[in-house]
């Protein structure tokens, strides 16, 4: 059966997905917020972590592609995108300068709250499309790690592949008329140079790119979107992708992450579509994975903070406990009643600029 079947429905296993690569992240952060070396860094060369985000990446650019094509709207698209990302970001920044920030700086609050630091933080936070401030005087500045959030710098580059897909699908609807090459070529043919470039990187024992690495999952995950006619999910291909990559481990990091990076959007989403029945009841209780991705890091450096020789075990399970309620009040007070506005939001905009 071919990705299309599955695709334009919304009863699939992405926000079980997501939440569980949100929680891989998390755990990724309790070793490395410790000082310890995550183990499968040793066994694969990448952190559980790293295959977290990559997993964001990839449904990312499937679910936002997905908006854009079937929407075909600018105005729409990153209205749906803003009210996404920004609300909830605001929020916890304002959480993190006005309530834990006074709580544990180690400064009086009146140097605290007269630091210019404090303010950018704010700012930077809450806009995120200038940069972000990862610190807050006098906060955590005996942690291994100073920064109050250090998971937000990859929500900089999901906003850059956003902007980027906007710009290459407005760039077709023009030339669209004149028989160039359509959307699709162009998305593989970014993410096949962007994926040659990680691996050959990879291969020379070079420094990966971020951006190369985020473009390549990305527009793996859009390219998936717009060649879902031709793309089908049966258990032989995932089961030889599985193996193509099982096998690769015994033989190198380097072949391995060749075979990681040909066989993960595949396997991603036979899973995210092809297993059904009571694993789809998660869908009910709504999608908590950006929440748990906010929250988590400053939730831990709490943590480091109230448990001095905190195990890395006892500060993962603390660590979830907690953001997962942080999380589900984000979700349902939150994320969720403004993005049933979102219809509201998009046609105030509309309106305005009929009138401009």
């Amino acid at each position: 059966m071919t990705l299309s079947k599955f695709a334009d429905g919304h009863d699939n296993n992405f926000n079980l997905i997501r939440i569980i690569a949100a929680i891989s992240v998390l755990v990724g952060h309790s070793f490395s917020l410790l000082g310890f070396e995550e183990p499968l860094t040793k066994l694969l060369g990448m952190s559980i972590g790293t295959l977290a985000v990559d997993v964001f990446f990839i449904s990312s650019g499937f679910l936002v592609g997905k908006s854009l094509l079937t929407r075909r709207s600018a105005v729409e698209y990153l209205a749906s995108r803003f009210l996404r990302i920004f609300p909830a970001l605001a929020l916890l920044t304002f959480l993190s300068t006005f309530i834990l920030g006074p709580l544990f700086t180690t400064l009086p609050l009146t140097s605290y709250f007269t630091n210019l630091e404090t303010y950018q933080f704010l700012l930077k936070g809450t806009t995120i499309l200038a940069g972000i401030s990862m610190n807050l005087p006098g906060v955590f500045e005996d942690h291994k790690f100073t920064a109050v959030n250090g998971s937000l710098w990859t929500i900089i580059y999901e906003l850059k592949m956003y902007l980027l897909l906007l710009i290459f699908w407005a760039v077709f609807r023009r030339i669209e008329k004149l028989k160039i090459a359509p959307l699709g070529y162009v998305l593989v043919a970014v993410s096949f140079v962007s994926g040659l470039m990680l691996i050959l990187q990879n291969f020379h024992g070079q420094n990966e790119s971020h951006l190369s690495r985020f473009i390549f999952m990305f527009f793996t995950g859009t390219s998936f979107y717009v060649w879902k006619d031709k793309i089908q999910l049966k258990p032989l291909y995932f089961f030889v992708f599985f193996g193509l990559e099982f096998c690769a481990f015994f033989i190198g990091k380097e072949i391995y992450f060749a075979a990681y990076c040909l066989t993960i959007p595949y396997l991603l989403f036979y899973v995210a579509y092809v297993p059904a029945g009571f694993i789809r009841k998660f869908n009910l209780i709504g999608d908590y994975s950006y929440g748990v991705y906010i929250y988590a890091f400053p939730v831990q450096q709490m943590i480091i903070s109230l448990l001095p020789g905190v195990s890395v075990t006892v500060m993962a399970a603390w660590a979830i406990v907690i953001t997962f309620l942080f999380a589900v009040f984000s979700w349902h007070c939150v994320e969720n009643p403004i993005l049933n506005k979102k219809e509201h939001f998009t046609k105030k905009i509309l309106r305005l600029r009929s009138i401009y």
